[in-house]
């Protein structure tokens, strides 16, 4: 799987935003070029019209985020993803906890928050989500360590949850 970050792309601090048609259509190219099979994601959309717009410009899949909703709030437009989405082909990832971050810039760590397995099962019954992201003590960013993975949470939640879990 290859993909660019949604949020990066248009994020308004960068001096530049990128139309999301443009890598869409660069990142369909790799993968048409490519000796394996290769699935492309515009991965982590904050705003929704990006993962809208990732689905117009032919990712396989998208995923929507925003960790400043609960994960009721989160369910009605990642539902409506979901239902767009799948009329075009498309797959949507979602997402249930918060993974920690290492900082490029200073090394701050931010903790996240571990995925409940019962809200994640929920979330993925109500909106139909095709593979959900889960947060087992797994840090985005992170050199030169490693992570303190919960195991026996990411067993439970593949025990409950009913499409893939992404790492």
């Amino acid at each position: 799987m290859t993909g660019f970050c949604g949020e990066y792309l248009v994020n308004p601090t960068r001096k530049f935003t990128e139309e999301v048609r443009l890598y869409g259509e660069l990142v369909r190219r790799v993968a048409c070029n490519a000796s394996v099979p290769v699935a492309t994601l515009l991965n982590e959309s904050t705003d929704i019209s990006v993962a809208y717009r990732g689905v117009r410009a032919g990712f396989d899949m998208v995923m929507f985020v925003d960790e400043q909703l609960s994960v009721e709030k989160l369910v009605a437009p990642t539902q409506k993803l979901v239902e767009f989405a799948h009329a075009c082909g498309v797959a949507v990832e979602g997402e249930v906890g918060a993974l920690g971050m290492l900082e490029h810039v200073g090394g701050t760590q931010h903790l996240g928050k571990h995925t409940d397995p019962d809200a994640a099962t929920k979330f993925v019954q109500r909106t139909g989500v095709d593979a959900l992201a889960v947060s087992v003590g797994n840090i985005h960013f992170l050199e030169g360590t490693t992570a303190e993975l919960d195991f026996a949470l990411l067993e439970e939640l593949h025990r409950k949850v009913p499409v893939p879990l992404v790492l």
